[in-house]
């Protein structure tokens, strides 16, 4: 066995394959054919290697010289104190493990509130009754237990079917839930203090999920909604109608649909008051609707400072989890220049379509189209404004429900040379574009052709 895991890392983790140096690792060891991390750790050497060394460290003199020393977790050698007789190789034995405690069910426990601290309970068969979860499948306490919560991530333990049985917005709202034992939302984000809604941030587990959905084609939506939006729906304009109708819909479009709120904005009381008004009667309106305190579904591009982060946590992101997908981009013509989407349909917007509610349905026919053309899902990467949530609203509600929906906003702008964010550093797109390592080791262009000449 010690001998097919050298062989794996050896044929797997070598960088030279890839135009690097040394060994890196995998966020997702199932899927070998990618590239590996563009780092090494530095316990590779220090302790995988040593170990790999010292399994085929064999013979007399080898066991002496082993019963004559100490490793200690990170493989770091001591010599044994003279005196002391020492554990020789031959004599351990497997110890025989000690029977179960019986003990009777526990009350929860909460431990305390702030960042590190853990909040501990049994998960479901404990929990007070909640408004957003109107069928919670039977759960024994011996399983419950088996969940802990701890810094805001599910930590799922053993095979469990009550778990696969829930739906996403039973997880979410299960999740809200004990984010607010860790921790009341209105101390984790100021913001939320008086906001109409539940809320709940969106753990890695649900986004490795959601990637996985893109790259076996499962349908589902991801709409953003900011400040712009608010203000938006506020215009007494057919198409702010329109926004207004659209969000009455969030709540039967189904468990794969999402709403990313960039919370930030909240604190802004007139916004507030905005949303609080979108909202209406909240609790009637949406029983089981649960807002992510998150905004841009992870793309895999050069530009995200979270990348590692997130390939740490298997994550790659929808670009690249997309290879090989039907992809449509809904969007203004500067994004007719970014190869990276690979796209087979572009719909073209206009210029002043957000305040026409009639080319909506134009684009929307567009989109119809598309979708009728093939069986399988199309993955839609609107590029709108405020239409998009329109957009993706009423077509996954209706007649495209096969499909996959993401509202990118200006997270293209950087590699179309189109500064429409202060944020936005076009030098930094280019450079960062020219050096990146993508985690499947497929080459593409990310900056439109002609943005970064003089680099």
């Amino acid at each position: 066995m010690a001998w097919q895991i050298f062989q794996a890392i050896e044929r797997n983790c070598r960088a030279d394959k890839w135009g690097g140096v040394g060994y890196g690792s995998y966020v997702d060891v199932a899927r070998p054919g990618l590239a590996p991390e563009d780092r090494m750790e530095t316990f590779f050497i220090a302790e995988t290697l040593k170990y790999l060394f010292l399994v085929f460290e064999d013979g007399p003199q080898g066991e002496e010289w082993l019963n004559a020393h100490v490793f200690n977790t990170e493989a770091h050698l001591f010599p044994r104190i003279p005196g002391y007789t020492p554990v020789t190789v031959s004599a351990v034995q497997p110890a025989t493990p000690p029977p179960p405690p019986v003990s009777e069910p526990q009350q929860p426990e909460h431990s305390g509130k702030g960042k590190g601290k853990r909040a501990k309970h049994s998960f479901v068969s404990q929990l007070t009754p909640h408004h957003l979860l109107p069928e919670l499948p039977p759960m024994d306490f011996k399983k419950a237990s088996e969940y802990e919560y701890l810094d805001g991530v599910f930590q799922e333990k053993g095979d469990d079917a009550a778990w696969s049985q829930l739906t996403m917005r039973q997880r979410l709202a299960l999740h809200e839930q004990n984010m607010n034992l860790q921790e009341p939302r209105e101390q984790r984000n100021k913001c939320l203090a008086g906001t109409k809604g539940s809320f709940a941030q969106f753990p890695p587990t649900m986004l490795k999920t959601v990637m996985q959905w893109v790259r076996e084609d499962t349908p589902f939506a991801w709409i953003r909604w900011a400040d712009g939006d608010g203000f938006n729906s506020e215009k007494g304009t057919p198409m702010g109608q329109r926004l207004k109708d659209s969000v009455k819909k969030w709540e039967t479009a189904g468990d794969h649909f999402f709403i990313a709120v960039g919370t930030h904005w909240l604190c802004s009381g007139g916004l507030k008051n905005i949303w609080n008004n979108l909202l209406g009667d909240v609790n009637s309106l949406f029983p089981t609707l649960v807002f992510l305190e998150t905004f841009y579904l992870t793309m895999g591009d050069p530009a995200d400072g979270h990348a590692d982060m997130h390939r740490r946590n298997g994550v790659l992101g929808w670009i690249i989890e997309s290879r090989g997908r039907h992809v449509a981009v809904v969007g203004p013509d500067f994004a007719k220049g970014l190869k990276f989407l690979n796209y087979t349909d572009f719909i073209e917007i206009g210029r002043s379509v957000e305040g026409d509610s009639s080319n909506v349905d134009k684009i929307q026919s567009e989109v119809r189209r598309v979708s009728e053309s093939t069986s399988r899902g199309v993955l839609f990467v609107v590029i709108a404004g405020s239409l998009s949530k329109v957009l993706i609203t009423e077509a996954f509600s209706t007649f495209a429900s096969k499909d996959t929906f993401i509202d990118v906003g200006s997270a293209m702008d950087g590699y179309a040379g189109i500064k429409s964010k202060n944020f936005i550093n076009i030098d930094f797109y280019c450079k960062q574009t020219r050096t990146w390592q993508p985690p499947d080791g497929l080459v593409r262009e990310w900056m439109k052709p002609g943005v970064c000449p003089r680099l």
